[in-house]
């Protein structure tokens, strides 16, 4: 992945995966599917990665495999659905699944990047003239490096903070970064939902597809864990295959685990009763997966009008605060 997202690099990923599973939905092997897209990649890491990964499978290895041997290049979650189709011999749908999953991902950047455009530039235009005692130092006496230096002051962190936001979004980022960045946004509302909505459903599609494939229960669960990119699920549901092991049913369990909702409980409970775990998870992952989407699609909405109005408080204060010393000065003289 490369090192910031942007729409076209995340539409470049859904392109890649599309191209993938509608190829092998035609018939296609993996290795001539890949060999199809190589002629004419959405992107060059795209172009760059391909050859290694049939090379591989040339070799021998498994699908998962040749994809641990360019780990930086594709995302741990990818991986993890591309494991577990490659399992259930349903690759070609989790490829399908992966290319609506970052198309959807590329509009909603671009809505927001686009609904930003104008707040930014009044951002800009407020650091640059706020607090105009730097201004007045920079026009009357020719302050120009305080002038600069207080601007930077307040832009760099600006930019600093937009930029690591958006290298955490890319993935590349694991272990404790991803807990740290999961605990911080979690507890805001409405985006900890969406999140914690994505990360569902991404957990029942692949269980659904490593049960579909055979894989005992305790390693769906693990697996499926591992796949919803959720640090807060894959500790709680580290307890599962040791209740497993003491008689114990994942169904029998769920209500314990305070990361799983319960919605999900239930029907899970459910349907481990009446043999229709496939059916049910797959229930599952579209409900979830669409409360996500309307929910970012909101977010996407109403981020850059809250930003907006943000922004015109603080250009409100500093005019306010502006006139007032200008007043008061004026009365000082004056008397």
């Amino acid at each position: 992945m490369p090192l910031l997202l942007t729409p076209a690099n995340l539409e470049a990923q859904a392109t890649f995966y599309h191209e993938l599973g509608t190829l092998q939905r035609a018939g296609l092997g993996l290795i001539s599917a890949l060999q199809t897209v190589a002629k004419n990649p959405p992107r060059r890491s795209i172009a760059a990665m391909v050859p290694t990964i049939i090379a591989r499978l040339n070799q021998g290895s498994t699908f998962s495999d040749a994809l641990r041997t360019i780990a930086d290049e594709v995302p741990e979650l990818d991986r993890s659905l591309m494991e577990a189709g490659e399992k259930s011999g349903r690759l070609d749908q989790v490829f399908l699944s992966l290319a609506k999953y970052y198309s959807e991902r590329a509009r909603l950047l671009q809505k927001v990047l686009s609904s930003l455009v104008y707040p930014i530039f009044v951002l800009h235009f407020a650091v640059l003239i706020f607090p105009t005692t730097r201004l007045t130092g920079l026009v009357w006496n020719g302050e120009i490096f305080p002038f600069f230096l207080s601007k930077l002051a307040i832009l760099v962190p600006l930019y600093a903070t937009g930029i690591g936001l958006l290298m955490l979004g890319t993935g590349r980022f694991g272990g404790r970064w991803k807990s740290l960045f999961e605990s911080v946004l979690n507890p805001i509302p409405f985006l900890g939902e969406a999140r914690r909505n994505v990360a569902l459903a991404r957990l029942a599609l692949s269980m659904e597809a490593l049960l579909s494939a055979g894989v005992n229960v305790s390693q769906v669960w693990i697996m499926g864990s591992r796949c919803s990119g959720s640090p807060r699920l894959i500790r709680a549901i580290a307890e599962i295959p040791r209740g497993i092991e003491g008689g114990r049913t994942p169904g029998e369990m769920l209500p314990e685990i305070g990361a799983i909702p319960t919605l999900f409980c239930g029907l899970y409970q459910t349907a481990e009763i009446s043999g229709d775990l496939d059916n049910t998870l797959t229930r599952l992952q579209e409900y979830y997966q669409e409360r996500a989407s309307r929910q970012f699609e909101a977010i996407a909405e109403w981020t850059p009008r809250l930003l907006y109005l943000g922004l015109v408080l603080v250009v409100a204060w500093n005019i306010i605060m502006f006139y007032a010393g200008y007043l008061g000065a004026i009365s000082s003289a004056s008397d």
